[in-house]
């Protein structure tokens, strides 16, 4: 896995929880299938994906969501993410 530096992933993570949330529900609701969870908080993520907490009725899920193809970028994030929320929605 290509890490990303701490800062850079906490950026992009709190970006996604704070501004996005609606987005993480979908990834892990449709991407991770975990279609009962009640929440999702995005934890890392780097140029191969992003790792995601859902807390549902049975407990706390660590999910893994890989990027495919793996992102080319930091700057790519924010767009990929957001295409491929558009696309799941």
């Amino acid at each position: 896995m290509a890490k990303w530096p701490a800062d850079i992933q906490k950026e992009l993570c709190d970006y996604l929880n704070n501004e996005h949330p609606e987005w993480v529900m979908l990834f892990v609701k449709k991407l991770a299938d975990q279609p009962d969870a009640l929440k999702a908080e995005m934890v890392a993520i780097d140029a191969d994906g992003f790792r995601v907490v859902a807390h549902t009725l049975h407990g706390n899920e660590r999910l893994l969501v890989p990027f495919n193809p793996p992102l080319a970028s930091y700057d790519a994030a924010k767009s990929r993410l957001a295409a491929l929320a558009a696309s799941l929605a």
